[in-house]
């Protein structure tokens, strides 16, 4: 998930054998003002075991230019969403998926 794209169907390709369009590239969740587009907002909701967030931060230059903003982002667009589905896409899927065996904010008492 990113906010980098120009356009989410500018690498649509078809492959010639199956006659199937797939994407490659980045896809854009985002509006022009950084709010997570109304039909990834519908298709979050209805597919909440589907999504996690994780921030891909491998060299130092990615922890010191722009994280904040970028978790502000991801903070911003999962406040967007039913409450279920936040907690589920911002932790509780992962820790499902990848038994990180954390304590999900939804889950502290």
């Amino acid at each position: 998930m990113t906010s980098h794209a120009d356009n989410e169907t500018q690498n649509n390709i078809l492959n010639k054998d199956t006659n199937v369009k797939f994407q490659t590239g980045w896809i854009n969740l985002f509006d022009k003002d950084n709010n997570l587009q109304k039909k990834w907002i519908n298709l979050m909701n209805e597919n909440l075991l589907r999504f996690v967030v994780a921030l891909d931060n491998v060299w130092d230059f990615q922890w010191l230019e722009g994280y904040a903003e970028r978790v502000l982002m991801w903070r911003k667009a999962l406040a967007s969403l039913n409450k279920d589905t936040a907690g589920l896409i911002a932790c509780g899927n992962s820790n499902e998926y990848f038994k990180l065996g954390i304590e999900c904010l939804s889950e502290r008492k």
